[in-house]
């Protein structure tokens, strides 16, 4: 991922002479200007798996399992710090952290037309022969970002500006699932629990720590409608996300707890962000807007690990693992040094 970094800066940082003014020195600030945020992101976040384990064990089905977190809210407190350089050249760091609260996880196993018959399941041929409900509770999100990118048009009014930007996201969710409803069960007793069965509290049954790590190259503009009022919009896309997830079915004595699953991959990535913000003096600004998160792994041929007790672990593939966190933003900006 780091020669990829570096050629992605190169391209960021190049000199262009096109469009209608190329930034320079002038066009952008005049350099070394700083400003922080704060800002708070009210979200509400999807994440879904699924892996197929049927060439190892033919009575599984495709998938084997499909793990489906929902709805899960997350309050996010960002402080974002900014540094303006020559030549219309910007670094942007930030850190956000929340606690998530809400959400369901709906966790569903299948079984093969082989494994129906073999299991005794009460529906013949492949099917979903399981499906248990848990609520979430307990869980968290936390993020570091950073860009570095540049100015490089400026309307001839200074009204409008646009540019590229590389972008480096770190992104990690933990999921507590608690308690068990189990909706369906068509092995009960010898699979899983009798349908309708409600078990285990509060106690918890699943907990996943998904990590995504990823670089993007993104586009970014700015108009300002007058004295006070601008709009700002960024689009970012990344072929390069690495995915690390680790799954702790607490519940299970016949698999580890550190971890019970580990998913891995490759994917891709986008995010999207729009803002509109009121000035009430040079320094201090205000804004609303909206964000959205996407990452996906897909077809990993042994993306999925599991560690049984008392035997080697074992590799599978990984189906997909894709995650989503979106909703609206509320910030408040203070520049200090120069100001356009």
């Amino acid at each position: 991922m780091i020669p990829h970094l570096v050629l992605a800066a190169s391209l960021v940082l190049a000199p262009v002479g096109t469009g209608v003014r190329a930034a320079d020195s002038s066009a952008g600030g005049t350099g070394h200007g700083f400003s922080t945020s704060v800002s708070l992101w009210e979200s509400t976040g999807n994440t879904t798996w699924s892996h197929d384990a049927s060439a190892a064990e033919p009575r599984f089905g495709n998938p084997t399992s499909r793990l489906e977190y929902d709805s899960v809210n997350a309050t996010i407190l960002e402080l974002r710090g900014r540094l303006e350089l020559p030549a219309g050249v910007f670094l942007e760091l930030a850190y956000g952290a929340g606690d998530a609260d809400d959400g369901r996880l709906t966790d569903t196993d299948f079984a093969s037309a082989l494994g129906a018959d073999a299991f005794g399941t009460t529906v013949a041929g492949a099917h979903a022969y399981s499906e248990s409900e848990s609520a979430l509770d307990g869980d968290s999100v936390h993020y570091f970002d950073a860009r570095l990118g540049r100015e490089m048009f400026r309307s001839r009014d200074n009204r409008s500006r646009a540019g590229l930007a590389l972008r480096y996201l770190d992104w990690t969710e933990q999921y507590s699932a608690r308690g068990v409803n189990q909706t369906l069960c068509t092995a009960p007793g010898r699979l899983c629990l009798p349908g309708g069965t409600v078990a285990f509290g509060d106690r918890e049954v699943i907990h996943n720590d998904a990590r995504w790590r990823a670089v993007f190259v993104g586009i970014w503009g700015q108009h300002r409608m007058n004295d006070r009022f601008e709009l700002s919009a960024r689009l970012a896309f990344s072929p390069l996300v690495d995915l690390s997830s680790d799954d702790r079915h607490l519940l299970r004595t016949d698999l580890a707890q550190d971890p019970s699953f580990r998913l891995t991959g490759q994917g891709r990535a986008a995010t999207a962000r729009i803002e509109a913000s009121y000035r009430f003096t040079p320094r201090l600004t205000a804004g609303l807007g909206a964000r959205y998160w996407w990452m996906e792994v897909r077809n990993e041929s042994r993306g999925f690990t599991a560690f049984p007790t008392g035997a080697a672990p074992f590799s599978a593939r990984l189906n997909s693992f894709e995650s989503e966190r979106l909703g609206v933003t509320a910030s408040v900006t203070y520049t200090f040094g120069p100001v356009d």
